[in-house]
């Protein structure tokens, strides 16, 4: 066993290498304005290439799955060393990035669950191994792809992006900021590229249709059918780019704006009320509204175009700025030097020159023009303010940040679990356990109802953390419920009840809003809290789901996730927050007994759990609910 040990760690060293150099010198990414080289392609494969030659060194080494190694095995290595990485001959893009980086992390995962299994080199396995397995592989995975993103596209008061992580098949675009038009809220399913517009976002499915939703006034929403490559959206109209390189536009049409040109495109950039695209030729046509001029591109050769409110810059073949239209905030004074990617907002532009670096000039009257420092891949500007893709993929906003638009996402949301006791009580014990198991439990049923979807609980190693704390208030302070139990459990945390997510099992008998013997509450999207001498709830640690305690914990949880709200097709308005179709629903509250021996989440999917449509809170939407 040693000398092998001594041969594997010869030809880990080799990946590690390979490894540094990819994280150095290759992190580029696309959106719409965006940095991507070949040899960020070609040094993912190189990567990919190595790690796959040590995968089949592990394979013939320990003997397990030869049957994948394509030259076969002989005295415990390949027969036939890995072949030559072949050649990069297609477009450099952030598909073609993120397509390398799933694979990479997909061996890398595999790397360590061999490593773990046959106890080699497991100093390298970054979360360490227990018994024989990568500790928490999954969820330090899901903690890092939750808030990484290879597309941002802010509009006049909310922002939307695509997430790299692509292992749920319900959605991958994050919305926040103003809602009053449903804008924040995309339609489930898979997509490539995004736009947004003033209070509308249009985006590029999987299949290359595209999906359209928020305001709807002029058409904008309304999305042609067939397939598309590029994507953007004014004021109130939308463009895009087919298949055949053909431009089809749709929505308010009052300046021309719609009226898209003949020819075949390349780049396609919707301001508010005009458009401009790079032809095939690479000059640029512009059309639309023209009261500054924004429309009469200069000639010359550009390879990146972006229109704003009455501007438009572009970057030149030389990777000099060009900027034209209006210039009463000197939105159009472009800098001198050489740059990668362009964006031109309402009366700013911002650009990611060639050293990665953002600069931004016009208006900064909330600070929009305040670029943050840093290294940067991609950026994309709206109204009143900017975001920007760093090299590890998280998003960085800043401007006008009057309903929260900036204000982007920077870790995964978890729920904490608390266990929570009254200063004259003794914490019951193997509690802390048993809550973790049923919560465990918990997680199970909503992955076997949702295709492997659950709500994410803070973890210590591979179990749910469940935090004990002691309350400075008496059982009898605490038995009638009111606004101090859970300001005394978010206090003692130190937590924020709006960004901190609680599941609180207090170990007392509480009357809630003057009610007797019921067993729970819970506030949509912040916290749920269960008394558990109140419906004699007793956790078990070894408990098969649904324990009644697990059952009681799952209802709360649907209802925090936001099932039912009124506009649920089967809502019950005489017991706010369930419905009444189907008595074993977990929300279910109706004349029949309730069934909670065989629990469904959303019986008939037509009340608050992929329902489809469009005027009423889908939980699939909801963070708290997500992969591990």
């Amino acid at each position: 066993m040693t000398s092998r040990r001594r041969v594997v760690t010869a030809i880990t060293a080799v990946c590690l290498l390979a490894l540094g150099s990819f994280v150095a010198g290759a992190d580029a990414q696309s959106a719409p304005a965006s940095v991507v080289s070949s040899q960020d392609i070609v040094l993912r494969d190189q990567l990919v290439n190595s790690q796959e030659s040590l995968l089949n060194a592990y394979r013939c080494l320990f003997d397990v799955d030869t049957q994948i190694v394509p030259s076969g095995c002989l005295d415990g290595a390949p027969q036939e060393p890995a072949g030559p990485v072949p050649a990069f001959s297609g477009t450099p893009s952030i598909r073609e990035l993120l397509n390398r980086d799933k694979l990479i992390a997909s061996q890398e995962s595999l790397l360590n669950v061999y490593r773990c299994l046959f106890d080699v080199d497991t100093q390298i396995v970054p979360s360490g191994c227990l018994a024989g397995k990568p500790r928490q592989t999954s969820t330090v995975q899901s903690q890092r792809n939750a808030y990484a993103f290879s597309a941002v596209a802010p509009g006049a008061w909310h922002t939307c992006a695509i997430h790299i992580d692509r292992t749920t098949e319900f959605q991958n675009i994050a919305c926040w900021g103003n809602e009053r038009d449903l804008q924040i809220y995309p339609p489930v399913g898979q997509y490539t590229h995004i736009a947004s517009g003033r209070q509308h976002s249009c985006a590029i499915r999987d299949d290359s249709t595209i999906a359209c939703w928020g305001h709807n006034g002029f058409g904008q929403a309304n999305a042609p059918q067939g397939q598309y490559i590029g994507i953007g959206t004014g004021f109130a109209h939308s463009c895009a780019i087919r298949n055949d390189s053909t431009i089809a536009c749709w929505g308010d049409n009052q300046y021309g704006q719609a009226n898209a040109p003949q020819g075949q495109y390349t780049h396609l950039a919707s301001g508010t009320w005009h458009a401009c695209a790079i032809s095939d030729d690479s000059t640029i046509a512009c059309w639309g509204h023209n009261q500054y001029g924004q429309t009469n591109a200069p000639q010359g050769r550009y390879k990146d175009v972006s229109s704003g409110n009455s501007h438009s810059c572009a970057i030149r073949d030389d990777s000099t700025i060009a900027c034209w239209g209006d210039n009463g905030f000197g939105q159009a004074n472009a800098p001198e030097g050489q740059f990668a990617a362009i964006s031109s907002a309402n009366t700013h532009s911002c650009a990611i020159r060639d050293d990665s670096t953002i600069i931004c000039w016009g208006d900064n009257e909330f600070g929009q023009t305040d670029a943050p420092e840093g290294q940067f891949a991609a950026i994309s500007s709206a109204n009143a303010h900017s975001c920007a893709i760093r090299y590890d993929w998280t998003l960085a906003c800043w401007g006008w940040n009057r309903d929260g638009q900036i204000d982007a996402p920077r870790g995964l949301i978890l729920i904490q679990v608390v266990y929570a006791v009254p200063s004259d009580v003794e914490p019951v014990r193997d509690r802390e356990q048993a809550i973790a198991h049923e919560v465990s439990e918990i997680q199970g049923w909503f992955r076997s109802q949702t295709g492997g979807r659950h709500p994410i609980f803070k973890v210590d190693d591979s179990s749910v953390l469940v935090k004990t704390i002691r309350l400075s208030l008496t059982a009898s302070e605490l038995s009638a419920f009111d606004d101090r139990h859970v300001v005394a459990v978010y206090e003692e945390l130190g937590a924020n009840p709006e960004k901190n997510p609680l599941l609180i099992l207090m170990e007392n008998e509480v009357s809630i809003r003057g009610v007797e013997g019921s067993c729970g509450w819970s506030a949509v999207f912040r916290h749920v809290f269960i008394p558990l001498q109140n419906c004699a709830l007793k956790p078990k640690i070894d408990s098969e789901w649904p324990n009644f305690a697990a059952y009681v914990m799952a209802h709360e949880l649907t209802h925090m996730l936001g099932g039912a709200l009124s506009c649920a097709a089967n809502y019950n308005f005489d017991s706010p927050g369930h419905v009444d179709d189907h008595r074993s629903d977990i929300v279910y509250s109706g004349s029949e007994e309730l069934d909670w021996f065989n629990p469904t989440l959303d019986f008939g999917n037509d009340d608050y759990f992929m329902h489809g449509r469009d005027d009423c809170f889908d939980i699939v939407h909801n963070p708290l609910l997500s992969h591990e």
